[in-house]
């Protein structure tokens, strides 16, 4: 008779108990979190990279939850097989059952996490690239530039916007990982007729279609917006690469990030004064959308 409840309380007893501890911690942290409010009185500027950071951390989230359901199957496979009545079928029966189950479950979640896991790395390696793209614009500043990362627009959004006196440029990163036996010394080439960025083991076609749509979408806001005619730059950056010098019109330049100043801060004044602070206002309002963690609790409280 012990043994006959032992096979019904253990499995529940192992499944109750996992799932319990981490889930009061997890109330209780939110509930300390909960009781304090930011000091913070409005929301921040966007980040370099932080569309691809919501991305990133969503991606990181499912690989966690297939990690557990893959550790839990198991566990409520052997419960399920204990607390099944052997008398309605034979055990060996019942057995091959679950298994080919849990077997089925275990597949399609490795399938699925195998998937998340690929597209992380993916957005990591784009996040990084913006990264280090943002910290060589950000020099800029001293030179009197406005730097704006992942500014949102119509049409998705632009990853790095500068406005200088010599113009407001629409900065794109473009980060291509490197193959071991090329070494550190790779060279990539554009070609300026066909608009094609050529890398050492494949070709990279510039979407003239994106770069044209997000050009014109965020001129069209600023010059309605600040009521002076802007003009956008599209530049494509590519860091960590050598980018051979290209001869004859490029309608979209393509350069590597520690030539920003090269090619932003020129002597060509376009913009004056009031001008770029009319911009950097408009912008400023659009990329100010990052709420403060504390920011639901301090709106409740008050």
């Amino acid at each position: 008779m012990l043994i006959e409840y032992l096979k019904i309380l253990l499995p529940v007893a192992v499944i109750f108990f996992a799932f319990l501890p981490p889930t009061a911690l997890l109330l209780f942290a939110h509930r300390l979190r909960m009781q304090r409010k930011t000091p913070l009185t409005k929301d921040l500027l966007r980040p370099p990279g932080h569309s691809l950071r919501l991305v990133y951390d969503e991606l990181r989230e499912k690989i966690d939850m297939y990690l557990v359901m893959t550790i839990i199957l198991p566990v409520t496979g052997l419960s399920a097989y204990l607390l099944w009545d052997q008398s309605k079928s034979e055990p060996i029966v019942t057995a091959v059952a679950i298994s080919l189950a849990i077997l089925f479950w275990e597949l399609l979640l490795l399938w699925l996490m195998w998937k998340s896991v690929r597209k992380a790395h993916q957005i990591r390696v784009g996040l990084d690239g913006e990264m280090a793209v943002a910290e060589e614009l950000n020099l800029l500043m001293l030179e009197g530039c406005r730097v704006f990362h992942d500014v949102p627009i119509e049409y998705g959004n632009i990853d790095h916007v500068v406005v200088s006196p010599s113009g407001v440029f629409a900065i794109e990163t473009k980060t291509v990982t490197k193959l071991p036996e090329k070494g550190m010394n790779a060279k990539v080439s554009v070609d300026s007729k066909s608009n094609v960025i050529h890398f050492p083991n494949f070709d990279f076609k510039i979407n003239l279609d994106q770069v044209e749509t997000q050009v014109r979408c965020l001129t069209d806001f600023l010059s309605e917006s600040t009521g002076d005619q802007i003009q956008v730059k599209p530049i494509i950056v590519i860091p960590g690469w050598y980018v051979e010098r290209t001869f004859g019109q490029q309608k979209v330049r393509v350069i590597n990030p520690a030539l920003a100043r090269q090619y932003l801060c020129t002597s060509t004044k376009k913009l004056n004064n009031e001008q770029i602070q009319r911009i950097v206002f408009q912008l400023n309002r659009i990329c100010r959308d990052v709420e403060p963690s504390l920011k639901h609790k301090q709106e409740t409280l008050s």
